[in-house]
């Protein structure tokens, strides 16, 4: 009777040459020529926005660096940490330390920014508050994968970041829908110090199609359709493109888009108050969603209209976006028919 430790050293995608050479290329793919490697897709990446945007700022501000937990490729660090290497910190997959060392550089005058996917962040909540929001100190996360994931599986789905940073006092979070708005963003929260936590969130992948009369305002919240409208769709971020095109031909119904989520922004609530009907879509977790509190403001200013949240239940499985999305009652045939249907 003895103990043995067998040491097993695993090959990642062993057997496919184009993998074997670029193992962090291949961690989560979407389709793919499989004799080239090749993605089928060249669209550009919010990812991507957000790497070269940070490079930006980097030039023109000494003070900002960037942090990531293992994750420099995938949250689109790779630029940053090739010509910034100074100040580019990877604490390998230790995102809670990530939050609580920029915490430390915050403290000593530095702008540091925790690049992280959503599902990830999570690990770091208590860190987050009192490590970072209890001392009052600026720090940016740039929270990557929001909402559902798709191809990177069911542990990756960005569900939960809305819900435990409403418990946060003093943050801010701001959805991204268009590249633009990531970088007026990004540099906002950058440029004007917010001693807290400000989260920049935004999904997977790319923008998706906006509508050609769309005009980021960069205020906490937009207006678009018939301000007058009784019936109102209060959304944000990816869902918002989908509800864009659920009201097309649609009438009396206008799309309130908030930009900024924590806090709410009162005047939104004022410009639906009128409304008979306001429908929620977001793609979070149910509970705790910015329905849930936008709903509680509604009724402190005695709203007498009809209010519904469709929002997500339990652990969605694996499975492409565009089928958790028309599976949870947030694709554009869904909302539509939601709209139509008024229950």
């Amino acid at each position: 009777q003895r103990q043995v430790l067998v040491h097993v050293c695993s090959v990642k995608v062993k057997g496919y040459r184009h993998a074997e050479h670029s193992p962090d290329a291949f961690h989560g793919v979407s389709c793919f020529d499989i004799e080239s490697g090749e993605p089928l897709s060249h669209c550009g990446s919010f990812s991507a926005v957000f790497g070269d945007a940070l490079c930006k700022l980097a030039q023109e501000d000494p003070s900002v660096c960037a942090l990531t937990a293992a994750m420099s490729m995938g949250t689109g660090l790779c630029r940053f940490e090739s010509t910034f290497p100074e100040r580019f910190f990877d604490v390998g997959i230790a995102e809670g330390h990530a939050v609580t060392f920029a915490s430390g550089l915050a403290k000593q005058g530095l702008r540091p920014v925790f690049a992280v996917y959503s599902t990830f962040l999570q690990r770091a909540y208590d860190q987050l508050l009192h490590d970072g929001a209890l001392q009052n100190l600026p720090l940016v996360v740039a929270v990557d994968r929001a909402g559902f994931v798709g191809e990177d599986g069911a542990t990756h789905h960005g569900l939960y970041d809305v819900a435990f940073c409403a418990s946060i006092p003093n943050a801010q979070v701001w959805c991204v829908t268009a590249e633009e708005e990531l970088r007026h963003w990004l540099a906002q929260s950058l440029q004007t110090q917010h001693n807290g936590i400000t989260c920049l969130r935004y999904p997977r992948g790319c923008e998706g199609q906006l509508p050609t009369a769309f005009s980021p305002g960069f205020g906490s919240f937009d207006v678009y359709g018939d301000a007058s409208a009784t019936r109102a769709i209060v959304t944000y971020g990816r869902v918002f493109t989908y509800a864009c095109k659920a009201t097309e031909g649609l009438q009396n119904v206008k799309i309130i888009k908030l930009n900024r989520v924590l806090p709410i922004d009162l005047a939104a609530v004022e410009a639906v108050l009128v409304c008979e009907q306001i429908f929620f879509f977001e793609d979070g977790i149910r509970q705790g969603v910015v329905g849930e509190r936008f709903g509680l403001h509604l009724l402190e200013h005695h709203f007498a209209g009809d209010f519904q949240l469709t929002a997500v239940e339990g652990f969605p499985r694996h499975a492409p976006v565009e089928e958790l999305l028309a599976e949870y009652g947030l694709d554009a045939a869904s909302i539509k028919r939601r709209l139509e249907l008024g229950s």
